[in-house]
This record gives structure tokens, sequence and C-alpha cells, in this order.
């Protein structure tokens, strides 16, 4: 929901590493969005020390057609604990 308890135009802008991908935009949600899509960066190579330091940061955004997105949330999450996790999924 927009701040005006409005439905949103949702999507999700992944950043990590210095690299940006966002996803589609899932039109006039107002609660839950699934975003089920998957993305490699398969030319990045870490040391595990770099590895265990990195960051992987989900913004959600309300998507807007003539001004800037309005960003919702944003969530962090360390790329050691995602590798931890069975099947190396974070819900």
């Amino acid at each position: 929901l927009s701040k005006t308890g409005q439905a949103i135009d949702a999507l999700v802008v992944v950043n990590a590493l210095g690299r940006e991908y966002k996803t589609q935009v899932k039109v006039n949600k107002l609660a839950h969005a699934k975003f089920e899509e998957s993305y490699i960066w398969s030319d990045i190579w870490l040391t595990e020390s770099e590895f265990a330091m990195s960051f992987i940061e989900f913004e959600l955004q309300a998507a807007a057609a003539f001004w800037r997105n309005e960003v919702v949330g944003v969530a962090k999450v360390q790329l050691a604990m995602v590798r931890k996790r069975s099947n190396h999924t974070y819900n």
C-alpha cells in the first residue's frame, strides 16, 4: 500500500556488489506481491573474506510513470547467511 492507502505498482530493485537488477512491475497490488524471478551475475568472483563481508539489498518500490519511484521498504541480507540456508534461499 502507498502512504495514502492506495494500491501500488510494485517492483523490487536488487543491488549487490555494485550491480543492479530490477524485477518486472506487479500492477495494482494492495497486499502481498510474489516475485518469483531469478537472476545470476555469473561474472563476479569473490574471495571467501569478500564473500563473508558482502550484502545483497532488496528495495521494494512503488512505480511512478512521471516522477521518481517511491521507496516502500529496504532489506539487506549478508551473502554468507544465504549460503548457509537450505537451497541457498532466504524467506
